[in-house]
């Protein structure tokens, strides 16, 4: 949000910024702005990595654990179509639990996305602009013009 609200406003008052030879600080403001929001992408996907990083380990160390018992065993005991059967279904389970596993984050992602919406939705309401009880008294003007009598104005003690 921090970083829409700015855009936003920086749009609106493009042509005052550019007025006033500012652009180049509220670009680096912005810059700041996106890498902070870009940070908690960063570090979400980063702790995804890690934990699939993890998982393939263990799922590899389980693969060869398998592989290597397959092949300790007595010949005979198995037959080859089973061992290449077995192999294959291991190689299978692991891409299918790296899969879960990125599947399961991202959902829980998007399920605390959806309890943000939520906790933003019981956030009490701002008063309105116009309260009827706070009303100004009828002899408050009835419209906004200024009478100038004998206004003397100097850029500077000397002059004019």
């Amino acid at each position: 949000a921090p970083v829409m609200n700015y855009a936003a406003e920086t749009s609106l008052g493009v042509v005052t910024i550019r007025a006033f030879g500012t652009v180049e600080r509220f670009f680096k403001n912005y810059v700041i702005l996106v890498d902070s929001d870009a940070v908690l992408f960063f570090l979400s996907n980063a702790a995804m990595e890690w934990v699939i990083m993890r998982i393939e380990i263990l799922q590899n160390v389980t693969l060869f654990t398998c592989a290597l018992l397959l092949i300790l065993i007595p010949k005979g005991y198995i037959a080859p179509g089973f061992v290449g059967l077995s192999l294959s279904y291991a190689l299978t389970l692991t891409q299918t639990q790296v899969f879960l596993t990125r599947w399961y984050c991202t959902l829980s992602n998007s399920i605390i996305s959806v309890e943000r919406i939520k906790q933003y939705m019981s956030i009490p309401a701002e008063p309105p602009a116009v309260v009827d009880d706070s009303r100004p008294p009828s002899s408050w003007p009835s419209n906004g013009t200024i009478h100038l009598q004998e206004l003397k104005i100097r850029y500077r003690p000397n002059a004019p």
